[in-house]
């Protein structure tokens, strides 16, 4: 049987490397190849041609693009199957492509040992789409349904779980199930600032390298992938496949990757990624979990307010930071050490939600979370704090004004009359004496409970660009020797009676 290929790129030398590639089927007539140039044409070839196997098309092209081909050839019900071959390798353009109909993406430049497997996988399932005809309708809603379970769950989710899912027909029934889940929202700090000073290909390959990081830390504990949040991740434990553990599952995966994420950074030094840190918030509750949609676009989620209350208290983190609501770590057990971070108030929630902060896993592989000491000692300075409440994306005309009395590359302790609330996000602005203000940016998180004294509050950087970190440099130059000497570390801080901010609370 002669298989037909059509090929739709407007690059000239697309043609030759197929040619080249294919030349031993072309000669011994198991393959036929076509070529044209845009989806115009594509749609043209594939009239006089119906009988196409296999369509390989780029997306960039003119007249008509491949995602334009993908939509239209999804109207043509016709028995193929289409791979996109493509420079654009983000995250967007293949869920579009998915989202489309493509069967397969590769990306640009072509290793054409993947690209042999992928046309030949496409092939048999085809030959199967064209065996199965005679037996009706029932071939192809097995298809389609194995198609909407990789597209829905395989991105996100093990492989076994796909498995398990594929052989549970009613899973894949639009509405849902209240089931008890844990969920796990996680958030890089001082991302979006970074991608600002990166190249486009840098910001995404650096993304999609701790993406990766995180995904592999996720799914070794079972936990479910369901959103990519930009930098972000929303994640569920105990669903779509129930889990024997999930508060514990969760926790562990948590603790992983913030462990992973050590030596990500270190890795990733030179790709500006050595300030990079992860806030993670984890609340267990029951859910309303399923699929929702129309039979042609559906999505697998979650719906309930724990899964509000887990963004929220994500929100409070800090860089490097787990924090778990007091349900959590109950249900988890007492293999969990955590100390009390303190208490939230989340919108739709009438009382405050006690919140954990995680320490470390006991068991037969203990894990340990990565110490969040400052880096550098905490010093004495001079210098006037300027702090902005941050409400969203919008940062507050008005300042609370203050003395910052101790600096470090990662908290500043400020003294003033007004105290902005505990857990707040602010942009801070330091000058000094003689008149010289902070250049570059700065944003932290607020917290009161760790220093004593009602004038007193501490910010615990989240993010700041080099130049914020030259100006910090710049402010402690004239502190001295002695007292830096004091200063090496935060065990020997003398402001240790008054202040914990370097130092852990109560354990569990």
């Amino acid at each position: 049987m002669t298989v037909r290929l059509l090929v739709v790129d407007d690059e000239p030398d697309m043609e030759a490397l197929c040619r080249q590639k294919f030349r031993g089927p072309i000669r011994k007539g198991e393959l036929e190849i076509s070529f044209v140039s845009n989806g115009l044409e594509a749609l043209a070839a594939l009239e006089r041609a119906p009988d196409t196997d296999v369509v390989l098309t780029d997306l960039n092209m003119p007249e008509m693009d491949g995602l334009g081909l993908l939509a239209r050839i999804q109207d043509l019900e016709l028995p193929l199957r289409t791979v996109v071959v493509s420079a654009y390798g983000d995250i967007q353009h293949i869920r579009q492509a998915m989202n489309r109909g493509a069967f397969d993406f590769l990306t640009k430049p072509i290793e054409f040992g993947d690209l042999d497997a992928t046309v030949h996988k496409a092939i048999q399932v085809v030959g199967q789409l064209k065996a199965g005809l005679a037996a009706g309708r029932q071939a192809r809603e097995l298809e389609e349904k194995n198609r909407f379970v990789r597209e829905v769950f395989g991105r996100y989710v093990p492989d076994q779980v796909v498995a398990q899912l594929l052989e549970a027909p009613d899973g894949l029934r639009l509405g849902g199930q209240r089931r008890e889940i844990t969920t796990m929202m996680v958030d890089v700090r001082g991302f979006t600032a970074l991608s600002e000073r990166l190249e486009p290909e840098a910001v995404v390959d650096l993304l999609n390298r701790f993406l990766g990081m995180a995904v592999a830390c996720i799914h070794r504990h079972g936990g479910t992938v369901n959103e990519i949040l930009g930098d972000g991740l929303l994640v569920f434990f105990g669903a779509p496949v129930e889990h024997d553990h999930p508060p514990a599952a969760a926790v562990a995966a948590a603790i992983e990757l913030q462990i992973a994420m050590e030596r990500f950074r270190h890795e990733a030094h030179a790709d500006g990624a050595s300030r990079m840190a992860v806030g993670i918030g984890i609340h267990t509750a029951p859910a309303v979990v399923g699929n929702i949609g129309s039979a042609q676009r559906a999505k697998y989620t979650a719906v309930g307010s724990g899964v509000n209350l887990a963004c929220r208290i994500e929100s409070y983190t800090l860089g490097g930071q787990i924090l778990i609501s007091d349900t959590t770590l109950e249900k988890a057990g007492p293999a969990v050490r955590a100390r009390r971070w303190g208490e939230i108030r989340a919108k739709g929630v009438s009382t405050p939600v006690v919140v954990h902060d995680v320490l470390g896993l006991e068991g037969t592989v203990p894990l340990v979370m990565p110490s969040r000491a400052a880096d550098r000692a905490c010093l004495p300075s001079d210098v006037r704090a300027s702090v902005y409440l941050i409400d969203g994306k919008a940062v507050s005309e008005r300042a609370t004004e203050g003395q910052c009395i101790r600096l470090s590359d990662r908290l500043a302790i400020v003294r003033a009359a007004e105290r902005p609330p505990a857990g707040a996000s602010v942009q801070l602005v330091l000058t000094d004496p003689a008149g010289t203000r902070s250049t570059g940016q700065c944003h932290g998180k607020v917290e009161l409970s760790t220093v004593e004294g009602d004038d007193l509050f501490v910010i615990h950087l989240t993010y700041a660009d080099p130049s914020f970190l030259e100006t910090i440099e710049a402010f402690l130059a004239g502190v001295g020797e002695d007292v830096r000497a004091r200063r090496s570390t935060t065990k020997g801080c003398e402001d240790r009676p008054w202040c914990r901010a370097c130092g852990p609370g109560e354990e569990r």
